[in-house]
């Protein structure tokens, strides 16, 4: 991915430099998962995650049985939180893919463009 960045000096402004944006990954692996059956609302959090730049850290926090909600016990619940941004605002765009047994079962991604994360917010799927 990259960006334009805007450069600004008195009265001109130039655009076009091209600017990498960061980039984080995260690989969490949980063994023997429909044997971890757990009551609806239980947290699992993953290790935290840095972006490449260092200046914003994740994590992601999966209830396996849902939140508390009756609704959203026969679902897994999926969110990425922000745990620490250096900058004010962050924007993401990210892509979650769950794999069964090796196979890429659900896909979701998102685009944050329009709202930004700040620390401790997220964005997620009660219903993943």
């Amino acid at each position: 991915l990259t960006s334009l960045r805007t450069m600004e000096t008195q009265d001109r402004v130039t655009v076009g430099e091209v600017v990498p944006l960061p980039t984080a990954s995260l690989v969490w692996t949980i063994t023997k998962f429909k044997a971890r059956e757990q009551a609806p609302g239980v947290l699992w959090r993953s290790p935290t995650f840095e972006a490449s730049d260092g200046r914003s850290s994740w994590s992601l926090h999966l209830y396996p049985r849902g939140k508390k909600a009756p609704e959203r016990q026969n679902y897994m619940s999926l969110s990425l939180i922000c745990e620490r941004c250096v900058d004010p605002e962050v924007r993401v765009f990210c892509r979650i893919t769950l794999l069964v047994n090796g196979v890429e079962r659900h896909v979701r991604s998102f685009s944050r463009q329009d709202s930004a994360f700040t620390a401790g917010t997220g964005i997620g799927w009660p219903y993943y």
